[in-house]
């Protein structure tokens, strides 16, 4: 699927400024949103996945008197990735939007770089 990216005044590039009704905007803005709440609830769900299974298996083995290092490296990680997808949403400089998992949603590594790579 090919992105589509929209400017700051809710136009794609191939679209005249003077095309765009109101109700569009709104249209559009309502789907940004939409991908946006779908890019963050899978980005955050993936990591507090992994912050969840590691302290399960933290407690679980807690008695055995195994290391526990993996564990912790894998909630430290986690936490520092949902730190970093936050850092990207602050920002973010256009929508960038892709296919993924069957809904379309913000590409946050592409939406927060220099489209002509500076």
């Amino acid at each position: 699927m090919k992105a589509a990216t929209l400017d700051r005044d809710y136009r794609t590039p191939e679209m005249p400024r003077e095309g765009i009704s109101p109700e569009y905007k709104e249209q559009i803005q309502s789907e940004a949103i939409r991908q946006l709440a779908r890019t963050l609830q899978h980005e955050i769900n993936n990591r507090l996945a992994v912050i969840q299974g590691s302290a399960s298996m933290v407690r679980i083995r807690a008695e055995s008197g195994e290391d526990f290092q993996r564990y912790l490296d894998n909630i430290e990680a986690s936490c520092q990735n949902i730190a970093h997808i936050l850092q990207q949403l602050h920002r973010v400089q256009r929508i960038v939007c892709q296919e993924q998992v069957g809904f379309v949603m913000i590409d946050l590594e592409r939406s927060v770089s220099d489209p002509y790579g500076h």
